[in-house]
C-alpha cells in the first residue's frame, strides 16, 4: 500500500484539503507577503482574514509584532536627521510594492565629518530589552565601500552594524533586506513606568563613499527575528498574528500516523502544529514533538529548510524525528492515542509551510529497525512530497471551456474556481462605524521668499498644483492648494480645509480610503485612519459561508468584488466589506452572493498551461495570479481547449 492510500489530511498550494475539510483562518489586519522576483524583494498585501501564499505555493504564518519605526517611508520627515553630505528626493522610484514611494538616498564623497554623511533617527526604549531591524533598500548608483554600514549607536549592550557592499555590490537594482537584532544596554525594568531605566538608541545609515540609494522602508520590532515588512506612514502599526484552525484532528483515536510538514523558511521559535496531546513544535531552535506525556527532540539545530516527519508507531512503541530524511531522534511510547481535538495552526515565529500531511498508519512494515520500507516511503516523500497533490482531488489536470485567440492577437483565460456557496441576498442592512480618512499636510518655512514657489499635491493620481506671487508665506500656499483641491467639479472626493501653515484633507464618503504624495517643501501626516462600516447582508443558510473573498452577482452578471468578514450562523446573517466602502450601495436585495471553494494561490511558476491542440503558433504569453492569457502568431483565428496543471 502506497503513501497516498494513507492520507487523510493535505495542506498543499490551497487551505482547503483534498478530503473537503474547510478551515478557520483569522488574522484582523492586513498584510505584507514577500517574494523574490528575479533576485529583488517584492511585497503582495492580502486583505484581513486573507491567507498569503509564497510564489512556491507555501503557505505563509507568522507572529503578531509592531513597527515601531514611525516615518519608515518618509526621510523627509523631521525626525530623520539628514547630515549636509545627504540628499533625499522623496517618492522618486518604485518600492516593493510597486508603488512610487521610495526615497533616493544620495551621498556625496566622504570630507572627513563622520555626521555629514549619516542618515539617523533616535528612539527612546526600556533597559536589556531586544529588537530586530530591518531595512530594505537598492543600490542604484556607486559602489559601497567597507566602511558603509548600517547600524545601531547609542545606549546599546554592543554596537551593531553590518557592511551593506557584500549585499548590494553584485546586485544592482534589485531591493534586499538588510536585518540584525541588537539589545538595550542594561538590564530588564522592574517596571516600564521606572524612568531611570530608559535607554536612547540611533539608527544610523552611514556612507563614505559617493553612492544612491533607493529606500524602500524599514522596519524596527521586539524581538530576535525578522518579520515581513509592516508599513505604515507616520503612526506605530501592528500586525496581527495568523491563526489556522481546521474543525477536527486528522489523527484523532490513531495510535500509529505519520505527520509530515516541508519548511521552506522558519525563524523564531514556537508551535508549528498542534492537534490535541499530539505537538510539533521549535524549541531553542530544535524540532520537538510530543505525544501525550512523551518528548522527544532532535538534539542537533534545525536547518533552514526542513522537511520534517514525525512516525508515531504503537506496534513498534516508539514516536521518532526525521530531518531532511535522517533518523534523528526516537522515545519510547506506550498507550498513547490521539485524542479528541482540532489542528491548529497558529502564527508562531515565521513559518513558509509547502505542505503538511498527515497519514493514517505507520510507514512501518514492522521491522523493529528502521528497515528498507521505512527509508523508501521516507525517501519518496521527501523528494516528491509536492507530486502526492497531483493524484488528489481537484490538483490533476483541469480542462476548460474552449476560447478563441484571433489571428496575431491574445486572449486571456481565467483559472477555474469551483462554487462552495451561492444564495440569494434576502435583506440588506447598511452598516455604521465607518471612519473618514484625514490628512494633515505641513507647508514648511520658505527659504527663498523673494520667487515664486511651486507646490503640488498628489490625490488618487491626480495632480493639484499652487504657485504662489513673489511674496510666497506657508499660509498662502496652504491656502491655495485647499482652494485647488475644492475646485468645482472637484476631480476627487476629498474636502481640504486649510489653517495657518497647513490644510487637512478628508474623504468626503467615510470608509472610502484615498492615497495622498506631496512635493518637496510639504510634509503629510496621516492624522485619522480610514476604516470602512460594518455592512450585513441576509442569506437563507449561513453557514455553508466562511470569511473571505466572494462576488455579487445579478442576473448572471457580476456586480462587485466583496469580502465576508464574519459569518453569523444563529441570525443567518453575513458582515461584507467592499472597497471603497460606498461601493456597497452597488448591492440589490435579491442579487447573489457567491463564495468559490478553491481559488489558486500559488504562483504563476508552478502552473503548467497549455492547451490541447497541437497548434505551434499559439503560444502562452503571460500568467499571474489570476490567469494567463495566449497569443496568436499566425495569420488565422484558433479556438483552443485551455488545461491548467498544477505542480507544487
Amino acid at each position: 500500500m502506497g503513501l497516498i492510500d494513507a492520507l487523510c489530511f493535505d495542506m498543499v498550494g490551497s487551505l482547503i484539503t483534498s478530503q473537503g475539510i474547510n478551515p478557520t483562518f483569522l488574522r484582523y489586519t492586513i498584510a505584507n507577503a514577500e517574494s523574490e522576483v528575479n533576485g529583488s524583494w517584492r511585497l503582495f498585501t492580502a486583505a484581513v482574514h486573507q491567507p498569503r501564499f509564497t510564489s512556491t505555493g507555501a503557505i505563509l504564518l507568522e507572529q503578531s509584532s509592531t513597527n515601531l519605526l514611525t516615518y519608515p517611508l518618509d526621510l523627509r520627515h523631521s525626525s530623520w536627521v539628514k547630515g549636509s553630505s545627504i540628499n533625499v528626493l522623496p517618492d522618486l522610484v518604485q518600492a516593493m510594492d510597486n508603488n512610487y514611494l521610495a526615497d533616493v538616498v544620495s551621498v556625496a564623497a566622504y570630507t572627513g565629518n563622520d555626521a555629514a554623511n549619516t542618515l539617523s533617527k533616535s528612539f527612546t526604549f526600556g533597559s536589556g530589552l531586544g529588537f530586530t531591524v530591518s531595512a530594505y533598500l537598492s543600490l542604484l548608483g556607486g559602489r559601497l565601500g567597507a566602511q558603509d554600514v548600517l547600524r545601531v549607536t547609542g545606549d546599546v549592550a554592543s554596537p551593531q552594524s553590518i557592511q551593506l557592499g557584500g549585499i548590494f555590490n553584485d546586485r544592482p537594482g534589485n531591493y534586499r533586506p538588510v536585518t540584525f537584532t541588537f539589545k538595550t544596554a542594561g538590564s530588564p525594568p522592574a517596571t516600564y513606568l521606572d524612568a531611570k531605566t530608559q535607554r536612547t538608541v540611533n539608527l544610523e545609515l552611514y556612507c563614505r563613499n559617493a553612492v544612491s540609494l533607493a529606500w524602500a522602508g524599514a522596519q524596527l520590532e521586539p524581538g530576535p527575528i525578522r518579520t515581513t515588512f509592516i508599513g505604515q506612514t507616520a503612526q506605530i502599526t501592528s500586525r496581527d498574528r495568523d491563526y489556522l484552525n481546521y474543525p477536527k484532528s486528522p489523527v484523532q483515536g490513531l495510535s500509529s500516523f505519520l505527520c509530515y510538514v516541508n519548511l521552506e523558511v522558519w525563524r523564531g521559535n514556537g508551535v508549528i502544529a498542534t492537534a490535541g496531546n499530539f505537538v510539533l513544535e521549535i524549541v531553542g531552535g530544535k524540532v520537538r514533538a510530543t505525544c501525550g506525556v512523551v518528548t522527544v527532540t532532535d538534539p542537533d539545530p534545525l536547518p533552514d529548510r526542513a522537511k520534517i516527519a514525525v512516525r508515531v508507531s504503537q506496534g513498534l512503541t516508539r514516536v521518532s524525528i526525521y530531518v531532511n530524511g535522517v533518523m534523528k531522534a526516537r522515545e519510547t511510547l506506550s498507550s498513547y492515542t490521539a485524542n479528541t481535538s482540532t489542528l491548529t495552526i497558529a502564527g508562531e515565529g515565521v513559518r513558509q509551510i509547502r505542505c503538511l500531511y498527515f497519514f493514517n498508519r505507520d510507514v512501518s512494515d514492522g521491522s523493529i529497525d528502521v528497515g528498507q520500507s521505512v527509508l523508501g516511503e521516507l525517501l519518496t516523500l521527501h523528494s516528491q512530497d509536492s507530486l502526492l497533490t497531483d493524484l488528489a482531488e481537484g490538483y490533476s489536470r483541469i480542462v476548460l471551456p474552449r476560447v478563441r485567440v484571433p489571428a496575431k492577437g491574445e486572449t486571456a483565460v481565467r483559472y477555474p474556481q469551483f462554487q462552495r456557496a451561492s444564495q440569494t441576498i434576502s435583506s440588506i442592512t447598511p452598516g455604521g462605524g465607518a471612519v473618514a480618512q484625514q490628512d494633515t499636510i505641513t507647508v514648511r518655512t520658505i527659504a527663498n521668499a523673494a520667487a515664486s514657489q511651486t507646490d503640488s499635491v498628489t490625490i488618487n493620481g491626480t495632480v493639484f498644483e499652487f504657485v504662489s506671487d513673489a511674496t510666497p508665506t506657508p499660509t498662502e500656499s496652504a491656502a491655495g492648494l485647499a482652494t485647488k483641491i475644492n475646485t468645482v467639479p472637484k476631480a476627487q472626493p476629498v474636502t481640504a480645509t486649510a489653517t495657518a501653515g497647513s490644510f487637512t484633507i478628508t474623504a468626503d464618503v467615510a470608509g472610502d480610503d484615498f492615497s495622498v504624495s506631496v512635493s518637496s517643501r510639504l510634509s503629510r501626516e496621516a492624522t485619522i485612519a480610514n476604516q470602512p462600516a460594518t455592512n450585513t447582508v441576509a442569506v437563507s443558510n449561513a453557514v455553508d459561508f466562511t470569511r473571505g473573498p466572494a462576488q455579487i452577482f445579478r442576473d448572471y452578471a457580476f456586480v462587485i468584488d466583496v469580502a465576508i468578514t464574519n459569518v453569523n450562523t444563529t441570525t443567518n446573517q453575513l458582515t461584507l466589506t467592499t472597497l471603497p466602502n460606498s461601493q456597497f450601495a452597488l448591492i440589490q436585495q435579491g442579487d447573489t452572493i457567491l463564495q468559490p471553494s478553491w481559488s489558486l494561490k500559488c504562483g504563476p511558476n508552478n502552473v503548467f498551461c497549455h492547451h490541447l491542440e497541437d497548434f505551434p503558433d499559439i503560444l502562452v504569453s503571460g500568467k499571474s495570479p489570476e490567469g494567463f492569457r495566449f497569443r496568436n502568431t499566425g495569420l488565422i483565428e484558433r479556438q483552443i481547449t485551455p488545461s491548467v496543471k498544477i505542480t507544487l
